[in-house]
C-alpha cells in the first residue's frame, strides 16, 4: 500500500461496487480532521457534515456558492495541479 492507493473495506461481497465508485469521495485528511469530517455522511439520518457547504477545493474546481436544491457555482481552482494546462494562473 502507498499513498496513492484506496482500499475499499466491504461488510460483505458488493457485485456492483464498480458501478457505485462514481459516488465515492477522496477528501485531503488533515482538512477532514481539521473540520471533524471523520466519518462518512449519514445522507438517511438527514446528517449535515462541514463537508457538505465546504468544499475542500483539492480538484479542478472549487465550491463558491451551494443552495440546497436550487444552485451550485463553481469556480476554476487556481492551485489546482494542472491549471496551468487549463490557461489559469497558477
Amino acid at each position: 500500500m502507498d499513498v496513492l492507493t484506496v482500499d475499499v473495506l466491504l461488510d460483505a461481497p458488493d457485485a456492483v461496487l464498480p458501478e457505485k465508485t462514481w459516488l465515492m469521495a477522496i477528501m485531503n485528511k488533515a482538512w477532514c480532521v481539521k473540520h471533524g469530517v471523520l466519518l462518512p455522511q449519514d445522507y438517511n439520518a438527514k446528517q449535515e457534515t462541514y463537508a457538505v457547504r465546504n468544499a475542500n477545493g483539492t480538484g479542478p474546481f472549487m465550491l463558491s456558492r451551494y443552495d440546497p436544491d436550487s444552485r451550485t457555482v463553481l469556480t476554476a481552482n487556481p492551485h489546482w495541479w494542472d491549471a496551468a494546462a487549463r490557461g489559469s494562473a497558477t
